[in-house]
């Protein structure tokens, strides 16, 4: 006799629903309404997906393609990355809610009850499949994040109304160490696509490609004792990266192979790197204390000079100037398209628009200048001439001796600092939202 199946309803109306399906085939429903859901709500949801998940093994892809079992992990964002996840359409409709304990014991009765119109989807059996359902799973917990923070998106705007961006912390990831997906000195981080970033590992001879949950998807491995520096993605999608013990710049293919060598006989010890929209590679050198301009074939242009001082990172604006982190001056020097000095900012000191040992550097899309000051443990925004706004970061939200800064430039702004103290091991992210009238409307207006 069929044990009479127990279960609550309720009828709610939201934006999105979210099938996650564990191996045993027990959906559950992850309600992820922007506008309507309430924060307590919200929070409610996260927690029942943290136990849910932690109750269950997760089936894992081997080698062949075949599922294995492992155990659960104790983080949720990895759990969720290793189950299969299927959006349904973004229509309002009614939900019909059912027990978890209902769902596992009795899986063909509640899959055929609460997916009447949706049918429960089968395991990926595939590797290939596998990566794609990490990147469904990443948007997933993106989406919940993003609920959480901005459903009382009210209250921020009036924290700060001198303030030209309200800072808030996002996301942390990277520990000490040195295995695969630890670091040891993370000297720079620069922003790829999407959340999609490049944290280069000096004293590990890596660089790890994070997707947008903070999990590394590749690691380029280079070779014993050649200290990457910073890299960079070219338009034609090779990774360029600067060697200090190579003494070059090396670009590599999607795989990890080296396909060409930049400055192999004018450079000493590269550090930062940047290219601009003509393809051009712009690269620091802090033991000749020059900047070198190289042609998109690779072939050195010019050099800036300017009186350099251990010059450690350097960036291009919209517009075409190139700006410098010249570290031992204490100070950003600012030149135009065809390398031709224009202005400087910064002098030695803590104050306001003053700077100790200026290392990475980074602009957004209206030409606002951030500059990690390394030894006043602080990132500071300028405008294009120089002027100083505030400090976005400092140590009193937890940072240390920051080095390499990037910058998500959209309306989700979010800032990447490699942080940690002289040997950085961990980017912080945060989302730099702007005080701005017209974009608190937009930004509602998504919600």
């Amino acid at each position: 006799m069929r044990r009479e199946k127990r279960s609550r309803q309720s009828a709610i109306y939201f934006d999105n629903e979210v099938d996650i399906t564990d191996e045993l085939g027990g959906p559950m429903t992850v309600r992820a309404s922007r506008a309507q859901q309430p924060r307590s709500s919200i929070e409610s949801m996260e927690s029942e997906i943290s136990d849910r998940i932690l109750e269950m093994d997760i089936t894992d892809i081997d080698v062949n393609g075949s599922p294995k079992m492992v155990k659960s992990s104790r983080r949720v964002s990895t759990a969720i990355s290793k189950v299969y996840i299927k959006k349904v359409e973004s229509t309002p409709q009614v939900i019909k809610e059912q027990d978890s304990e209902d769902c596992r014991s009795n899986s063909s009765e509640s899959s055929a009850s609460t997916t009447s119109t949706q049918s429960s989807p089968t395991l990926p059996r595939s590797r290939s499949n596998l990566l794609h359902m990490i990147e469904r799973a990443d948007s997933i917990v993106e989406s919940l994040v993003d609920q959480i923070e901005f459903n009382d998106c009210d209250s921020i705007w009036d924290e700060r109304e001198d303030s030209k961006f309200h800072v808030k912390f996002f996301n942390r990831y990277g520990r000490k160490g040195k295995d695969d997906e630890e670091l040891q000195n993370a000297t720079n981080v620069s922003h790829v696509y999407k959340d999609v970033t490049l944290v280069t590992d000096m004293l590990n001879n890596k660089v790890l490609l994070y997707g947008r949950s903070g999990r590394p998807r590749k690691s380029f491995v280079a070779e014993e004792c050649s200290e990457p520096w910073a890299a960079t993605i070219t338009p034609r999608g090779y990774v360029a990266v600067t060697l200090r013990r190579k003494k070059y710049v090396a670009l590599w293919s999607a795989c990890g192979e080296e396909i060409a060598q930049i400055g192999k006989d004018e450079l000493k010890c590269p550090t930062g790197i940047a290219v601009d929209k003509r393809g051009r590679y712009i690269v620091t050198d802090e033991e000749l204390n020059d900047v070198f301009l190289y042609s998109p074939g690779g072939h050195c242009v010019r050099s800036l000079g300017g009186g350099f001082k251990q010059p450690r990172f350097v960036c291009v604006a919209n517009s075409g100037k190139i700006l410098v982190s010249d570290s031992g001056n204490h100070c950003v020097k600012v030149f135009d398209s065809h390398g031709s000095f224009l202005y400087k900012f910064g002098k030695y000191g803590s104050r306001d628009g003053e700077m100790k040992f200026p290392y990475g550097i980074c602009v957004d899309q209206d030409e606002n200048v951030i500059v990690a000051d390394h030894y006043n443990d602080r990132v500071s925004l300028f405008n294009i001439d120089g002027t100083f706004l505030e400090h976005v970061v400092t140590s009193d939200k937890g940072l240390k001796r920051p080095r390499g800064v990037s910058l998500r430039c959209a309306y989700n702004r979010k800032l990447y600092i490699t942080n940690g103290g002289l040997n950085a091991s961990e980017v912080v992210v945060y989302r730099l939202i702007p005080m701005d009238t017209q974009y608190q409307i937009h930004l509602k207006c998504e919600i």
